[in-house]
């Protein structure tokens, strides 16, 4: 079961994003906004410090990778975002080597000024990039980003991985759609079309087992926890 994912920014983002998709310049637009929103990276290290800490969700996913891989690993998450799951593994296992990439330089450069936590900072664009560098890394990491690519892209994904022998997978889905929030979802963008409202298409929304047609050819479920509306999958090479 596949949806399409809107969401409204609000008036004020309205006025800056440029067009009806989250691409690459509204996640700029989006990160580097001075205003502090969910999706905009803090302007100062005592700002980002604050939020680090007390984010108990992205703590209890921290906790959940941390006791699953153990120590001494050497871990890469994409679309990084803010940084603040990875900074939460650093924080609690110093042992863990931890590389964050994202495909937006910009968004990557604000980042390095109030995050201290993550080992190394890179732009690394999934579709277009050398997965031949991600072979030195025990694990990779995408958390919260299954609504950025099409079912066919992220089976190219898995592929690529699946070539250069990347053996372990951690992969949080933004959610795991049914039926009634498909339908939810598209409710809400058309109520919001019919008064005028402008919101974003964001991507994708997955049913489980949309998720596993993406990568079951390529890698098996070893483990995985129910974690809110969603769950941590460790994926292993098959």
């Amino acid at each position: 079961m596949i949806g399409e994912h809107y969401y409204y920014f609000g008036d004020y983002f309205n006025e800056k994003l440029d067009g009806d998709t989250l691409n690459k310049n509204n996640w700029d637009i989006l990160r580097k906004d001075i205003i502090l929103s969910p999706f905009s990276i803090e302007n100062t290290q005592e700002e980002y410090e604050k939020n680090c800490m007390k984010s108990e969700l992205y703590i209890k996913a921290a906790k959940i990778i941390c006791n699953e891989i153990g120590n001494d690993k050497k871990i890469v998450s994409f679309g990084i975002g803010k940084g603040i799951l990875e900074s939460n593994i650093k924080i609690l296992n110093n042992t863990i080597k931890i590389d964050g990439t994202d495909y937006s330089p910009e968004s990557i450069n604000k980042l390095k000024k109030v995050c201290k936590y993550i080992d190394k900072l890179f732009v690394f664009d999934l579709n277009t990039d050398n997965y031949k560098i991600l072979k030195e890394y025990d694990y990779v990491i995408f958390y919260r980003l299954s609504t950025e690519f099409d079912i066919e892209n992220w089976k190219k994904i898995f592929r690529k991985l699946h070539e250069e022998n990347i053996m372990n997978i951690i992969f949080v889905p933004t959610e795991l759609a049914n039926e009634d929030i498909i339908e939810y979802e598209k409710r809400a963008h058309i109520k919001r079309k019919e008064k005028n409202i402008r919101d974003t298409f964001c991507g994708w929304l997955y049913s489980e087992d949309e998720f596993y047609n993406m990568w079951d050819k390529y890698y098996k479920n070893k483990n995985e926890f129910l974690f809110g509306d969603t769950k941590i999958y460790f994926l292993k090479y098959n």
